[in-house]
């Protein structure tokens, strides 16, 4: 299954605010308790991977942000 609007637009929110903090991928999947390929694969449009709400309550304790920062307002 391709990713579809939503899991583009959540993704491209965590890219955001992790280059925003300075932290590489592999740090934040390691940081957050994923393998090191986590964020890598879940940002390469070639790939399928998708976060999960496990993963985006994990990368925000890690960032010390909300988990609604990853999150749109409205519906996409």
């Amino acid at each position: 299954m391709s990713k579809r609007p939503i899991d583009i637009l959540i993704m491209e929110n965590v890219k955001k605010i992790r280059e925003e903090k300075g932290i590489g991928p592999k740090q934040l999947s390691l940081g957050a308790g994923y393998y090191g390929e986590l964020v890598n694969h879940v940002e390469n449009p070639e790939r399928n991977e998708k976060y999960n709400i496990y993963h985006l309550n994990d990368f925000a304790k890690f960032m010390n942000c909300s988990i609604k920062d990853f999150i749109p307002d409205n519906p996409v």
